[in-house]
């Protein structure tokens, strides 16, 4: 049998930003960032919305997202997103692509979010808000 399902990109789809540019206060405050790193993903961030990333910088900036990362357990990146969900990410969630979810969810489908933005990030704003996956 066949089923339907419904495909959400998560930054600037579904949210306003750069998921993982949106929370970099967060990694600031958990001393994960810097200062220095904190207003170099500010200067990004207005990039990012002005001009859009190409495939190059995109990679570049996730490998560098790694560095930062490393040591830092999942259960504290989850953690860090919970924390950040309600007063950082859930501002930044466009009702649009919601109104879409609930029509999708209304005629039996499935929805899910494809992201390249870390699995743990991902995982917390599907299960936020009301995605199978």
């Amino acid at each position: 049998m066949f089923h339907s399902a419904a495909f959400f990109d998560l930054d600037r789809t579904l949210i306003r930003r750069s998921s993982v540019l949106a929370l970099a206060g967060s990694f600031r405050r958990r001393g994960l960032i810097s200062r220095l790193d904190l207003a170099k993903s500010a200067f990004w961030q207005v990039l990012f919305v002005l001009h859009g990333a190409s495939a190059e910088r995109v990679g570049s900036a996730a490998e560098d997202g790694m560095k930062i990362l490393k040591g830092f357990s999942v259960a504290d990146l989850q953690a860090l997103v919970g924390d950040a969900m309600e007063p950082v990410l859930r501002p930044l969630v466009y009702d649009e692509p919601l109104h879409l979810v609930r029509a999708h969810r209304e005629r039996g489908e499935r929805v899910y979010i494809v992201s390249a933005t870390l699995q743990e990030i991902v995982e917390h704003i599907a299960d936020d808000l009301g995605f199978d996956g």
